[in-house]
């Protein structure tokens, strides 16, 4: 069962006050989200399901920032090497990259998960993706933030390769660039090194399996800095 809105506010009251010894920037971006759903309806905020999914997983990451940065670099180290790889790279560098820099795009989908015009649509393909890639030995995480902000629909890696941010779309030629331009144009706001963004024809059999193999093998192959674009057509 998930947590109700007055719960949620509370722990984000809590989290507020106890980053601000630890991490003034996060603080101020807890702040900026209390205030964000603290002048809207508790009935309101409730009946959006994606929004309260996000505050939630917030709540979580946050909590769980928090007690890694409270540990002694040796005890820091030793749990981010029990991480799979994705889970790593988001606690260790994508989710304080979020804290400590400007979110462009933070008003735009504050707007959406209140407006209930992000459905998540692409849910139920992601977690197919993901089944696949975890089938071929690679591991995932699919983090709000990271979809929102950062033009990252899943953060992968295998164990023999560095993580990627994976964004997938939809064959459809002049959208797909226009859409690519954004994507390079994101990820090197946040300075995210490895990019992967998959374009693919929904209608093949098996495309999931499809791009979970391309997001595997990039991975094994590409261990530099590498933005790479691929076409599944076939």
């Amino acid at each position: 069962m998930g947590k109700t809105i007055e719960s949620i506010i509370f722990d984000l009251y809590k989290l507020t006050e106890d980053s601000k010894v630890v991490s003034n920037n996060l603080s101020v971006r807890l702040q900026d989200i209390q205030r964000w759903i603290h002048k809207k309806k508790p009935g309101l905020i409730k009946s959006k399901k994606h929004l309260m999914q996000f505050l939630d997983e917030l709540i979580t990451f946050t909590d769980t920032w928090l007690k890694i940065q409270a540990l002694e670099e040796e005890d820091k180290n030793s749990i981010f090497n029990l991480l799979p790889e994705s889970e790593r790279y988001w606690y260790e560098y994508l989710f304080p990259q979020w804290i400590n820099e400007k979110d462009p795009k933070i008003q735009i989908w504050k707007q959406k998960l209140l407006d209930g015009s992000f459905t998540g649509s692409d849910a139920p393909r992601i977690k197919k993706i993901r089944e696949n890639l975890e089938y071929y030995g690679g591991n995932s995480f699919s983090p709000y933030i990271a979809d929102l902000s950062m033009a990252t629909d899943i953060i992968a890696a295998t164990n023999k390769g560095m993580p990627f941010c994976v964004q997938i779309t939809t064959l459809n030629i002049v959208k797909t660039l226009d859409k690519q331009n954004e994507w390079l144009k994101t990820l090197s706001h946040w300075r995210i090194n490895r990019g992967l963004f998959i374009s693919f024809n929904p209608t093949l059999p098996d495309v999931n399996e499809k791009i979970a193999r391309c997001v595997v093998i990039h991975s094994d192959l590409n261990q530099n800095i590498c933005y790479c674009v691929v076409n599944i057509d076939r």
